[in-house]
């Protein structure tokens, strides 16, 4: 008896998932040691061959490669086969979205946080995604460097908009933008904000 399991079983183009094959014999009992597994597979790599330890077990690596699909993997031990699936996805940066807090700045001037939400093709938070900032007025805590974005697919910056420039730029609106590149794919997203006049408005 076989058995054939992927961890995991859902991997990114050019990444690895491990295979574990366990063969038995009808009464329960590992096979010997060295018995020879067959692998194939329909998408990536597999090696043609790997040899059972002395509990049975042999482990061998699914090279994803740079084709995105379910990639079919056969294990097979005398008249014993078995089959199992790894996912093999293409998570390739799709989306920036670039929100501030406040979008409106008083005339005295003040600061604003910067969030840029990274995503990819699945509409998944991508972490570890270089993003820079840049704006038209004011000065950014990151001064216009990589922040790579956290756990949550999130990066984050400041600006800072001094009175004096402020009271310049009363009642006009000026545009902050988040740019990212991830394999070669550029990204950009821009958001406006406004300098309020000295009444409020």
């Amino acid at each position: 008896m076989l058995t054939l399991s992927a961890n995991p079983a859902r991997v990114d183009v050019g990444e690895q998932s491990t295979l574990t094959i366990t063969a038995q014999r009808e009464n329960g009992q590992p096979v010997n040691p060295g018995t020879e597994i067959f692998l194939t597979t329909d998408l990536g790599l597999v090696p043609g061959v790997v040899e059972t330890d002395q509990r049975g077990r042999a482990e061998a690596i699914l090279e994803a490669g740079n084709r995105a699909g379910t990639a079919t993997v056969v294990a097979v031990s005398g008249s014993a086969t078995v089959e199992a699936t790894v996912e093999i996805v293409d998570e390739a940066l799709a989306a920036l979205h670039l929100t501030a807090e406040p979008t409106s700045l008083p005339s005295t001037g003040g600061t604003v946080t910067l969030r840029a939400l990274a995503r990819n093709d699945d509409g998944q938070a991508m972490p570890g995604v270089p993003v820079t900032f840049s704006t038209e007025v004011g000065a950014l805590d990151s001064a216009g460097g990589i922040v790579v974005t956290g756990s949550d697919g999130v990066a984050r910056d400041l600006l800072r908009v001094s009175a004096a420039t402020a009271e310049a730029r009363a009642g006009t609106t000026f545009q902050v933008r988040a740019s990212a590149i991830e394999d070669g794919i550029s990204v950009n997203a821009d958001v406006t904000l406004r300098i309020e006049e000295p009444d409020g408005t």
